[in-house]
């Protein structure tokens, strides 16, 4: 399951970890007003997906360093285990925005082991949608005096 380590406070109980669904049940469980009709992309990316696609935005990668990378670029707020890594990267596979890859670094401990994955064109393009939509909300949180000091 994935976390974000974050302090909230939900129902009046100041909470240190909040759990959000699986990316499966946000795909699953999107009402229709949520969904694209062009190409059933949503209207917006978990934390998990935006990730993920990004991490895999410069180069392929595998499982394990998608993961090593989202850590590090959240600074530890998203992390992921296999379930949640390995079950992201079959739906977004099935969806065709990324693809597993032959491309194996041979010098790598395990190479033999490791699977590979590349972002595809369509990918690409829901990345870039989801960069812009965040884009857009940080710049309204800037004028709205959300952000001070930006």
């Amino acid at each position: 399951m994935l976390h974000l380590s974050t302090d909230a406070t939900i129902d009046g109980v100041k909470k240190s970890k909040v759990y959000i669904r699986p990316f499966r049940s946000v795909l699953r469980e999107a009402p229709v007003s949520a969904q694209r009709s062009d190409d059933e992309r949503p209207d917006y990316l978990t934390p998990v997906v935006y990730h993920t696609l990004l991490a895999l935005s410069q180069e392929p990668k595998h499982g394990y360093g998608i993961s090593q990378e989202v850590s590090e670029v959240t600074e530890g707020r998203v992390t992921m285990g296999p379930g949640t890594l390995y079950g992201t990267l079959q739906r977004l596979n099935e969806k065709g925005w990324v693809r597993r890859t032959e491309q194996v670094d041979s010098a790598a401990p395990h190479a033999e082991r490791r699977r590979y994955y590349e972002l595809t064109r369509t990918g690409r393009a829901v990345l870039r949608d989801e960069a812009r939509r965040l884009a857009r909300a940080a710049e309204l949180a800037r004028e709205r005096a959300v952000l001070r000091g930006s």
